[in-house]
Formats: structure tokens, sequence, C-alpha cells
């Protein structure tokens, strides 16, 4: 937990490989529990995502083969990653599909068959809109299915009140760019 150890150094290594970006240019902060906090750029988490995806991408032979290794048990166990009936866990079920909530409204995905890494922020920081953003970009993208299928299974698109009346509608309305 502490940032001059050299654990956190390793850490901060394999995000600056990951990300692409240059060590000296990581942010640190200091989340709750007083464990360091690294912080790239915005299209940085998205080419983390494309190397979590596809780890032949990544330069580092072992670093490479470590994301192989985690990706394969996480394909395997998807529920250890965010727990049951949760966005991250309906991607990993899919071995073509990663995603992961960060801090603060963020959401970033990794589509191995299309090469393409995504990451998107929730103004408001909630949670509640990732349902709907891994509908989008996959619907967008034309890819996953059944995969797609689950998650609208599990976040309907209607809002109900606490009498079961629909209230509203929940739509993510981004264009991917690429």
């Amino acid at each position: 937990w502490r940032r001059d150890s050299r654990a956190q150094a390793e850490v901060r290594r394999v995000i600056a490989v990951m990300s692409e970006t240059p060590e000296e240019k990581i942010s640190v902060g200091v989340d709750g529990c007083g464990v360091p906090v690294f912080a790239v750029p915005f299209s940085n988490i998205a080419r983390s995502f494309l190397r979590l995806a596809r780890p032949e991408l990544i330069r580092d032979d072992r670093l490479a083969e470590a994301v192989r290794h985690n990706a394969a048990r996480l394909h395997a166990h998807p529920e250890m990653i965010a727990g049951r009936d949760l966005v991250c866990t309906v991607l990993a079920k899919n071995p073509d599909l990663l995603g992961k909530s960060g801090a603060l409204g963020v959401y970033a995905m990794g589509i191995r068959s299309l090469g393409l890494g995504v990451v998107v922020k929730v103004m408001d920081g909630s949670h509640d809109e990732f349902g709907a953003i891994a509908i989008r970009v996959l619907e967008s993208l034309g890819c996953a299915p059944g995969t797609l299928a689950e998650l609208k299974a599990l976040n309907p698109d209607q809002i109900l009140n606490d009498n079961r009346e629909v209230v509203g509608r929940r739509e993510a309305v981004f264009t991917p760019v690429p």
C-alpha cells in the first residue's frame, strides 16, 4: 500500500505498458482505504482494455503471458470479477469480451474479435447506466448477440416505481467514436 514500495513501482510499470502511458505521466491518488490509485488519460484506459482482450499486442512477453493466464481464469470464473448478474460478469462469460467498472462512473470494455478497447464516463459518476452502455456498445458494433440478450434481460430499459408502474426509460444515446 505504500506509494514508494517495490510492489507499487511494479503496478505503475504494468499500467504504463498496458496503457502506453509514460510512467512520469501517470498520476497517483489515494482511495478511501489508503491504497494508491493510478490515473492515466482517458483514451489510454481504452488502450489498456484492448491489450487485456488482445494480449498478443503486449510487447513484454512475461506480462502478455500473465494477461493470457488471468484472462482465461476470468472467463472460466466470471462471477469472481464483480459477483453474479452484473454487467462485468455477463461480459466475462463471453471469451471475446472483458469489461470492468471503475471509479466515478467509468466503464471500460475490451472486444477481442474487433481489436477494440472502449471506455465511457458517466458524468454524474453513477454506475446505474453501465448495463445500458454495454448494450449500446454491443448493439452499435453488431457483436455478441447472446451476451447482448443476457444484458437486456438483466437491464430492462423501463424504469419502474415502487408500484411497478413505468415512470421512465433508460437508454444510452452516445455514438461510438473510433
